[in-house]
């Protein structure tokens, strides 16, 4: 018995804290049997609490709306950019593939999963490997060679709205304040651990296979969800490209 492949990083926010809140009443189950250790549920119930604060009912829903939005223009021009990088890695032409290299070894030196990192420092990283690439003539070319021009030029403008707008939620808020997208990461992040480990002991421990298979019916409509906005977007983006 395994947990359902699930994508959370495509889960809205209401819906990462459904799905945690029911993952978490079976693991308070499995504890009472200590089938899962007392640390790794400490930390999900900590990741819920700072979810529950930075997403709760003193939180201006629209703000959090368009920080989301920013947010995940901006993670997806630098996945498109990575993508471009890898894919280029694997190309025959030695040129190709060794600028592919050299982009991603400029970005793994700011740090390659910089989208996961608190969102001023996330702001601050991008924007300094986006000076790493203006400012090197052969870093520059090789962004070129590997088709990926477009997506940096377009990223250097996401990236400042998405700074400018944190700044000013902090001037209200409060700069030590988790923001909804920290929080919701931070909650992804420890139910994708929580799925690691009950995916790892499942196979001797019964009452953890009994779990999966409850929290397999939890994620099903989730998944169903998450499948059917990806096929109005599609739709949505065929019938802009036949107007």
């Amino acid at each position: 018995m395994r947990i359902l492949s699930l994508d959370l990083s495509k889960l809205q926010v209401k819906e990462v804290g459904s799905l945690a809140a029911f993952v978490i009443k079976r693991l308070m189950v499995l504890l009472t049997g200590k089938h899962v250790p007392q640390k790794m549920v400490d930390n999900i119930l900590d990741a819920n609490k700072d979810f529950d604060r930075a997403v709760g009912s003193n939180v201006n829903p629209e703000q959090t709306k368009v920080l989301h939005l920013k947010d995940d223009v901006c993670d997806s021009s630098l996945q498109e950019l990575k993508g471009l990088a890898i894919a280029a890695t694997v190309r025959r032409d030695e040129n190709v593939r060794s600028a592919g290299e050299r982009v991603l070894t400029a970005i793994r030196h700011r740090g390659y999963n910089m989208q996961e990192f608190r969102i001023p420092v996330q702001v601050d990283t991008m924007r300094q490997l986006l000076a790493d690439i203006k400012e090197s003539p052969s870093l520059t070319a090789d962004i070129a060679t590997i088709g990926a021009t477009d997506v940096v030029v377009r990223m250097e403008p996401e990236v400042n709205d998405l700074g400018n707008f944190v700044e000013s939620i902090q001037d209200v808020n409060g700069a030590d304040n988790l923001s909804s997208v920290e929080a919701t990461r931070r909650l992804r992040s420890s139910m994708s651990q929580v799925f690691q480990y009950l995916n790892s002991v499942s196979d001797y421990e019964p009452e953890v296979a009994a779990a999966i298979e409850q929290i397999n019916g939890a994620i099903e409509p989730f998944a169903v969800t998450i499948k059917s906005r990806a096929t109005i977007r599609e739709n949505e983006k065929k019938e802009a490209e036949g107007k």
